[in-house]
């Protein structure tokens, strides 16, 4: 069994997280962003498009066709 050593956190970055503790708006941040780069996220937004496509829209196809070349059309001006 070997045991896991714990380092000190470098002073710049224990600064800066005490920083970020004590502002709320930055609290508040961190928490948006930790939730938008979930998986959680993404299947909220997965299931909210499935459902707004199979009970809102009256013809999804359109609608779909159009997000998808919206898609390609901006990945291509990315690269």
């Amino acid at each position: 069994m070997t045991d896991v050593v714990q380092h000190p956190e470098h002073p710049v970055v224990a600064k800066l997280r005490r920083k970020r503790a004590a502002d709320v708006q930055l609290r508040v941040a961190d928490a948006i962003t930790a939730f938008a780069g979930s998986m959680p996220f993404v299947y909220v937004h997965v299931v909210v498009f499935a459902v707004w496509m199979l009970f809102v829209e009256g013809s999804p196809w359109p609608t779909l066709t159009l997000v998808a070349r919206w898609r390609r059309s901006s990945c291509r001006r990315s690269s």
